[in-house]
């Protein structure tokens, strides 16, 4: 029969194995399972943005279209107009970054490829798009009269851009928004 004080020490090297081992498992889970936290908070938020940015992808396609109509108009008239008639006509088809587009695009990135850059470059090209009629309208108001068929010609092939910006990111966004 073992005496007292091997027991004892047996059973404190036994306790102190169980809490390394114990430690051990401890020091491998916990940091996997805050990384599976983070991740799982990420895709939450990139579905949060994917669902909110839906709506404004098809609000903004509503615009380019009656932007386009006013557009093509313009573009079959030959000769020159009214300069401050055609600077008051571009002022209309401005687009306005509808506001979960505007106020997620620093977060974009969380939509992951190809989503989050599409995205973040139909916002890039509407702003380049809306200066470029900020441009010129500023120059029709310096003239007595323009040729609207360059200026639409142009502002168009960014239109047909965005368009295509927008069913590349519905596409994208769609596995994003319907998961679960």
């Amino acid at each position: 029969m073992a005496d007292m004080p091997t027991i004892v020490i047996s059973t404190a090297t036994g306790v102190q194995a169980v809490a390394t081992v114990l430690a051990l498992y401890l020091g491998v889970w916990a940091p996997r399972r805050a990384e599976q936290i983070a991740q799982r908070k990420e895709r939450l938020q990139a579905r949060r943005i994917a669902v909110a940015i839906e709506p404004d992808l098809q609000y903004l396609e509503v615009k380019l279209d009656n932007a386009r109509g006013m557009l093509e108009v313009q573009s079959k008239i030959p000769g020159q107009v009214n300069a401050i008639g055609f600077s008051n006509l571009l002022r209309s088809v401005q687009l306005e970054i509808p506001p979960m587009l505007d106020r997620n695009v620093d977060q974009f990135y969380l939509l992951g490829e190809p989503a989050g850059p599409t995205v973040l470059q139909l916002v890039s090209v509407a702003l380049q798009y809306n200066a470029m009629i900020e441009v010129a309208s500023s120059r029709c108001l310096n003239e007595a009269h323009v040729s609207p068929r360059v200026h639409a010609n142009h502002l168009l092939g960014h239109i047909t851009l965005m368009d295509k910006l927008i069913g590349e990111a519905g596409k994208e966004i769609k596995p994003i928004h319907d998961s679960e």
